[in-house]
């Protein structure tokens, strides 16, 4: 208890920043919002390049954070996930700080059957920063058309991607069946 008292304690601290950052300026939300979010936006490859300031600025604003305790299940269909403290096992891999996964949220309105829906487990008391494919969406209706373009084009890409790995598998099976 004692611990997790220690990590929701960090959350208070993001909410005030939050906060702070709601009575800036557009301008300076935007910089203040490219810069703390900068690190782990660059890990998601489609909003790396190809999003407007402006969407980046309302991205920033949206997320939310949460503590999880040892052993509990992170896991959010739909979900984009950021690891900020702590360790999360997930497909039999160790994630640490800066972790990202989730990536396919945004099939989550165009071909939810697509998405991993693999839960990650925390090891360790984590903080997580998340945004959900209903934010997403909403977001992409009111941005500017190229970002929802750019956002469109991956969605396309990740769910091919998907649909030929499954076939990949399926052939693979037929043809063990014939050996």
């Amino acid at each position: 208890l004692r611990a997790y008292c220690i990590y929701a304690g960090s959350l208070n601290k993001e909410s005030r920043f939050v906060h702070i950052l709601e009575c800036l300026s557009p301008a300076l939300q935007a910089e203040c919002a490219g810069m703390s979010n900068k690190e782990w936006l660059s890990r998601v490859w489609y909003f790396r390049e190809g999003c407007s300031e402006a969407f980046t600025t309302e991205l920033s604003r949206l997320l939310r954070d949460a503590v999880h305790a040892p052993r509990e299940a992170v896991d959010d269909f739909g979900t984009l996930y950021v690891l900020r403290a702590g360790l999360v096992a997930r497909h039999g891999r160790i994630k640490s700080a800066g972790a990202v996964w989730g990536e396919d949220f945004v099939l989550a309105a165009r071909d939810p059957e697509c998405i991993d829906a693999s839960a990650a487990m925390a090891l360790t008391y984590v903080h997580v920063t998340r945004l959900s494919a209903e934010q997403l969406e909403a977001m992409l209706r009111e941005c500017d058309p190229e970002t929802a373009e750019h956002i469109g084009r991956a969605a396309a890409w990740m769910k091919h991607r998907v649909k030929f790995i499954r076939w990949l598998a399926t052939a693979k099976r037929a043809l063990a069946q014939m050996d």
